[in-house]
């Protein structure tokens, strides 16, 4: 389940084109399915916050990772640190 994770906040980091000096504050996933090797995914993300605090800048976001069948197999939130 941690690689579906990892390839979606991978996903979201490089869209968003974060920098480097990221500080990945949390998460909170709820995995609703296993997932085939080889299986095709689509994951879904939307910025739910973005705030500046100090020296740094907080962003949270929704992810929602899909199979090909359009089953969820995973939610959840995570929230990234961004040097200001």
């Amino acid at each position: 389940p941690m690689a579906v994770a990892a390839l979606a906040l991978g996903g979201v980091v490089d869209d968003l084109r974060i920098p480097g000096g990221t500080v990945h504050g949390g998460q909170e996933l709820e995995f609703q399915g296993s997932v085939e090797v080889g299986e095709t995914l689509e994951c879904k993300a939307t910025v739910a916050g973005n705030s500046v605090r100090g020296q740094w800048r907080f962003v949270v976001v929704q992810l929602a990772v899909t199979d090909s069948g359009d089953r969820q197999v995973m939610a959840g939130k995570s929230t990234i640190m961004v040097p200001a």
